[in-house]
């Protein structure tokens, strides 16, 4: 009876549901709604940076200082935060452990965040950075099928 009950608590933990909400690791993601999420997370991308160079190349930059810094600041913190827990679900839906996407993606946002600043290997960098989107838009994962 207590080995029907330990397989059925282990099945219940195995099943993991792909989750969409930006804000939080709470479920992995699937290939496709990974691809999905990258591709608003970009369009977001775009409509910020829309926003940043109208204010600097249309408004004047002096009187608008705040509300720039105040896009910039926004911009670059969530568009961070939502990556990496975009790319922490689609690590543990590989990886099939949670503490451990978390930590991959904290070591590679840092990492690549390091190689951005130092002029020598930016390059590097930015090559390194495709080669993970491409790899974790290519590996199939283990939780959702």
């Amino acid at each position: 009876m207590e080995d029907e009950n330990q397989i059925i608590e282990q099945s219940q933990e195995n099943e993991v549901k792909e989750s969409f909400n930006i804000f939080k690791v709470d479920g992995a993601l699937s290939r496709s709604g990974f691809f999905i999420m990258i591709t608003v997370l970009f369009a977001y991308s775009i409509v910020l940076c829309a926003m940043i160079m109208f204010i600097y190349l249309k408004l004047d930059i002096n009187s608008y200082i705040i509300p720039f810094v105040f896009i910039v600041f926004f911009g670059a913190i969530s568009c961070t935060y939502f990556s990496a827990v975009i790319y922490a679900k689609r690590i543990y839906d590989i990886i099939k452990n949670k503490q451990k996407a978390i930590l991959y993606t904290v070591l590679i946002i840092l990492g690549l965040g390091a190689m951005s600043m130092i002029p020598v290997i930016k390059y590097i960098g930015a090559i390194l950075s495709l080669s993970i989107l491409i790899t974790l838009l290519a590996k199939k994962g283990q939780l959702i099928k």
